[in-house]
């Protein structure tokens, strides 16, 4: 049986304010990263995602009366940019986790402890049996 929720249609002017509402919001957010509020792309990432998500959403409810308007065409001009602003985070945040990797590295080379010797796993079992490998379990049927 399919939910009673399926059916049901948001109404368009709903629809409407929810989209034009979405798109305010993505415009904030990117005047945010473009004037230097925010520190990057990357801060944003997911809000624009998350507007854009909404946007999509609705979208598909839009009659044509609204698809063909000034406000549709310039906040699916905004969308567009959201994108571009999204793969400018998705670049940021790379950047940021290969610098971190990098970090790491560098700290490691020159820790007191490199020169130590590398045990391999099985080296460590060999020394440290595993409580398991060593007792047999007998269970008694009453």
């Amino acid at each position: 049986m399919t939910p009673v929720f399926a059916a049901w249609k948001e109404h368009p002017e709903n629809s409407w304010k929810y989209y034009l509402a979405n798109c305010q919001r993505m415009q904030e957010k990117m005047a945010d990263v473009q004037s230097g509020r925010v520190s990057g792309a990357f801060e944003v990432m997911g809000n624009l995602e998350n507007s854009l998500g909404s946007m999509n959403e609705h979208r598909t409810n839009l009659p044509p009366q609204y698809l063909a308007s000034r406000e549709f065409a310039q906040c699916e001009n905004v969308a567009v940019e959201a994108d571009a602003m999204i793969a400018r985070g998705k670049a940021e945040f790379a950047d940021r986790m290969n610098q971190a990797a990098e970090q790491g590295r560098i700290a490691h080379q020159n820790s007191p402890n490199t020169n130590a010797p590398v045990r391999s796993a099985s080296a460590m079992s060999a020394k440290f049996p595993s409580s398991n490998s060593t007792k047999t379990r007998t269970v008694k049927h009453a």
